[in-house]
């Protein structure tokens, strides 16, 4: 599980900014993350023992 968060000054950037400029760069970036984290599931990782 991950969480992304976006921060932009509140008095100059309006919720159609958000929705057009922002929101389709976030859901790229959070499709991207879910990507990558399904591909670790097809590697193995080396157990090490003591």
């Amino acid at each position: 599980m991950a969480a992304i968060n976006v921060t932009v000054p509140a008095a100059e950037t309006s919720v159609q900014t958000l929705l057009d400029a922002h929101l389709p760069k976030l859901l790229r970036t959070a499709a991207d993350i879910g990507h990558d984290w399904a591909l670790t599931a097809s590697v193995s990782v080396p157990v090490l023992t003591t």
